[in-house]
């Protein structure tokens, strides 16, 4: 963990020691999220491989459930963008301002990454909100409370030559309301992975960033005392999804083996050839000595992989209960069978928690970052307890579960007008309702006679005249 900028100096090595376990991390979780699980793996593989004995331990079939994981998550939280407000016409300013930045698929992004990273670093400048990668994020905190930052920096090699070899630093520092922006020259490190700070190119530029707070705010997963990183998600399902894919690697080199054809014959049936050795000739007949010699015939073979099996079962449950998923995995595996809105809710108990426990900690910052996104666009009279935001679970809405309840709770009388009605579950604008309460009404009428009813006479009425409608 950094305390001050010391690290950022000619001769020193990009990046810092501290930080280089937390880039590895990152590192293996995008490589298991985009399915290069033989990169993460292959070690305890080749371990595994070479304690049994075995050869070619290079696992075909990959299940790439970080990636799903990641995906479903980002879904229950805010695959259905959630409901902004700020007053009636704030709030239609600045829902046209979040659709022009790109605020909807930025939160996603950010999402995933704070799933697979524990992190989610989201930078607002320039008239632009974007999701930063956190290995290029190096925060700097209080030495007294590891929980209050000082700075914010964003630092990655760039300009690479014709051998891929990085040849500038890029840094921004960032503090509330200012950003600090340097370039350093890459040298090659002594260990040649690494490399090292060299010297800084031209001067430092400091520029306000019209923000009281910083210009880099941080989405995170859950976290703990003792640091200031959130923890991912693939950490506690890792060794899990390893141990299937081994186990699925056995099961199909047992199987492959199996499926060769093999065959039981008699001795007359082998023919030697000084080029090729014995051989079975199947064209040719086969002469049976004794009643005890083999017929000829395919050799089967009944494996018994039971107990592999129910390792898999056992091992595919935990993952279910320690990634907070259950259901949300099988979610589409079931032949098509429809289930009611509350059904659905219900089997999805456990990822709805999880993602409302990842909204409930970053909604504070999720409204800072949609305040500074109206500021740098002008719209200078949101404050952040004026914003309230209504996050939706992703899940499709059952209309008629939702109106049974209505009405139940009316007492069995309408509770919306007809125009409403036609308005919210037709989905129709004001003018497309209006026809459709004129069609409506034109055919009710062409469906009945008219009732003509008598009029009551009055005393001084004459009987003759206008007795009925």
């Amino acid at each position: 963990m950094l305390t001050n900028l010391d690290w950022i100096a000619p001769g020193k090595p990009f990046p810092p020691k501290s930080e280089k376990q937390r880039i590895k991390v990152y590192r293996e979780n995008e490589m298991l999220f985009n399915g290069a699980h033989g990169a993460v793996f292959g070690k305890d593989f080749k371990e595994i491989e070479k304690r049994l004995k075995k050869r070619h331990a290079d696992p075909m079939v990959v299940f790439n459930y970080p990636q799903l994981l990641t995906k479903k998550t980002a879904d229950f939280v805010c695959g259905e963008m959630p409901n902004i407000t700020v007053g009636k016409k704030k709030s239609d300013d600045l829902n046209s301002v979040l659709d022009e930045m790109g605020f909807g698929a930025m939160l996603y992004e950010a999402v995933l990454d704070l799933v697979r990273f524990g992190d989610a670093p989201v930078k607002t400048m320039n008239d632009r909100i974007s999701a930063v990668s956190p290995d290029c994020w190096f925060p700097i905190v209080d030495p007294t409370d590891l929980k209050r930052k000082t700075h914010e920096v964003i630092a990655f090699p760039t300009d690479p030559d014709e051998d891929n070899r990085f040849r500038k630093i890029y840094i921004e520092i960032h503090e509330r309301g200012i950003v600090e922006i340097r370039e350093y020259t890459a040298e090659p490190h002594e260990d040649g992975t690494d490399i090292i700070f060299g010297s800084q190119i031209g001067e430092s530029v400091r520029q306000p960033t019209n923000m009281d707070d910083f210009a880099v705010l941080v989405l995170k997963n859950v976290s703990n005392s003792k640091s200031i990183h959130g923890i991912d998600d693939f950490g506690i399902i890792k060794s899990i999804v390893e141990g299937l894919i081994w186990r699925i690697h056995c099961i199909d080199q047992v199987l492959n083996k199996h499926s060769e054809p093999s065959m039981s014959v008699p001795e007359s049936a082998m023919t030697f050839d000084k080029k090729y050795g014995w051989y079975l000739d199947l064209g040719k007949a086969f002469v049976r000595n004794k009643k005890d010699d083999p017929d000829v015939s395919y050799v089967t073979w009944d494996g018994n992989l039971e107990s592999c099996f129910k390792e898999i079962e056992f091992l595919v449950n935990q993952l279910y209960i320690l990634s907070e998923m259950g259901a949300a995995f099988m979610d589409g595996g079931e032949g098509g069978r429809a289930n009611s809105g509350t059904a659905l809710k219900l089997r999805m108990t456990s990822p709805r928690i999880k993602a409302r426990r990842i909204t409930e900690i970053n909604t504070h910052t999720i409204k800072k970052l949609i305040v500074a996104a109206a500021h740098i666009k002008g719209i200078t009279d949101i404050d952040i307890k004026d914003v309230g935001i209504s996050w939706n679970d992703g899940l499709p809405d059952d209309k008629k579960e939702s109106s049974d309840i209505l009405v139940q709770a009316t007492g069995g009388k309408a509770f919306m007008s007809q125009a409403t009605a036609i308005k919210q579950w037709g989905d129709y604008d004001d003018k497309a309702v209006q026809e459709e309460l004129d069609r409506i009404e034109t055919e009710q009428a062409a469906q009945g006679p008219t009732v003509y009813a008598p009029m009551e006479i009055r005393d001084e009425q004459d009987e003759g005249t206008d007795t009925a409608v």
